[in-house]
């Protein structure tokens, strides 16, 4: 009896821990580090999904338009077009260890966080269009209910 109830709760912990997002106040750190912090408004999103053993993984492909600037390290301004890639896990399953960032919508506006894909981050050298990805996890998208309700 007491075997069992070890491994229930080891098996209830490592459970636990697999699928655990992160913090408020961790989201909130990865946030201000964010070297891009901006309005956008959200022009085309594209999903692809991938079967990768029994979890299904969603790339998104977003299009969208700079509509403020709180920082930017890329010297971004209003008007100006981005590129983000991000993946995430299907929902309809635990997922492994993580927090990932929401899925958003064609002509919604959010508060991103979002850095240059690693691979882009030398922007002089980057042949073609640069690609940014979110930064902040669950926090790289945040809605602005307020503008979205005045676009309707």
């Amino acid at each position: 009896m007491k075997t069992l109830i070890t491994t229930l709760v080891f098996l209830t912990g490592a459970a636990s821990f697999v699928s655990a997002e992160i913090s408020n106040s961790m989201m909130h750190a990865l946030q201000n580090k964010a070297p891009e912090k901006l309005e956008i408004k959200v022009i085309r999103v594209s999903e692809k999904k991938l079967n990768l053993g029994n979890y299904n993984q969603l790339h998104f492909e977003v299009e969208a338009k700079v509509i403020g600037v709180e920082l930017t390290h890329a010297s971004l301004k209003v008007g100006d077009r981005l590129r983000i890639q991000y993946k995430k896990y299907d929902g309809d399953k635990p997922v492994p260890s993580g927090s990932y960032p929401i899925t958003i919508k064609e002509g919604q506006m959010y508060k991103a966080y979002l850095g240059m894909k690693k691979e882009d981050e030398n922007a002089a050298a980057a042949k073609g269009p640069v690609v940014y990805s979110p930064k902040a996890a669950r926090g790289s998208f945040v809605l602005i209910p307020a503008q979205n309700q005045n676009a309707e």
